[in-house]
């Protein structure tokens, strides 16, 4: 028998999607996989390393038509993993390299 997708609407998502800069190329976002999309995927990838040049991470959600820049609590969120959270240098090291980001 074929599984066919539910005609019941789901809960609400939010989707996570990682704006990079590709160099000359530009901006964009990066290619990603609706299942992988959501905020703590967002969090382990950049953790991780798997986006090059990150310059902000955009929440959207469809079903609400409600979309918001979530880059500041992202940053927030990792640097707690990471146990940098109260690192007033860290901060000022992040803000100095967003600002800078935000301005080229």
């Amino acid at each position: 028998m074929r599984d066919w997708p539910s005609i019941v609407p789901a809960a609400s998502e939010e989707f996570y999607i990682v704006v990079n800069h590709y160099g000359r190329f530009g901006s964009a976002f990066a290619e990603t996989d609706i299942n992988r999309a959501d905020y703590e995927t967002a969090v382990a990838d950049l953790i991780s390393g798997q986006h090059s040049d990150p310059l902000r991470v955009i929440m959207f959600n469809p079903e609400t038509n409600r979309s918001e820049d979530v880059s500041h609590a992202i940053a927030q969120e990792i640097l707690r993993r990471l146990g940098l959270a109260t690192c007033r240098q860290c901060w000022r090291t992040s803000l100095i390299a967003t600002s800078a980001k935000i301005a080229s």
